[in-house]
């Protein structure tokens, strides 16, 4: 496992920072730690998980712990009825306080298999774009849903230069 503390992906910020929030769990993961503190940078704004594992740590995760093993994604999730996680519910309830504009431009990074951007839509919003580096969910996402999913991690240069009202990254 490799841990490191990393600057404002934004402005490059690198010691100003306020944690908002820890998120845990790892979902069994053995070389992914259970607390990810989500950090507020005090130069720009952005919120993002600081520290972060290494770009290897996230390629092994995606490639052999992704999806609960046995269980099909539907457009449910993995538990019908239900968000995949309390995160997620988190998000939804920050975005609704905060963005009554149902017509803003909204980008998902790590969309995975879209359960977020679904719930969106289902709550009205309409502009929904996601990023994922892991291209099973983005597969799946493709066939679940009518969603523009860009198969790149968000630090991938040929990512499409584009403007985007919000962008969430969990």
């Amino acid at each position: 496992m490799s841990v490191r503390l990393i600057a404002c992906p934004i402005c490059g910020e690198s010691k100003q920072f306020k944690r908002i929030y820890i998120a845990q769990g790892n979902r069994g993961v053995p070389f992914i730690g259970k607390i990810h503190p989500v950090v507020l940078c005090g130069g720009c704004g952005l919120c993002f998980l600081n520290p972060q594992h290494s770009k290897e740590d996230y390629g092994q995760y995606y490639a052999k712990y992704d999806r609960p093993a046995g269980r099909d994604v539907t457009r449910a999730g993995f538990r019908p009825g239900s968000l995949r996680s309390e995160d997620d519910r988190l998000r939804i309830n920050f975005l609704e306080r905060h963005i009554q504009n149902k017509d803003v431009s909204i980008v998902d990074i790590g969309s995975g298999y879209g359960l977020f951007l679904e719930e969106l839509r289902l709550r009205g919003y309409k502009n929904l774009q996601g990023v994922e580096p892991s291209s099973e969910a983005v597969a799946t996402s493709r066939k679940l849903f009518s969603f523009p999913i860009t198969h790149a991690s968000l630090s991938d240069s040929s990512l499409p230069q584009q403007n985007f009202d919000v962008a969430m990254l969990i």
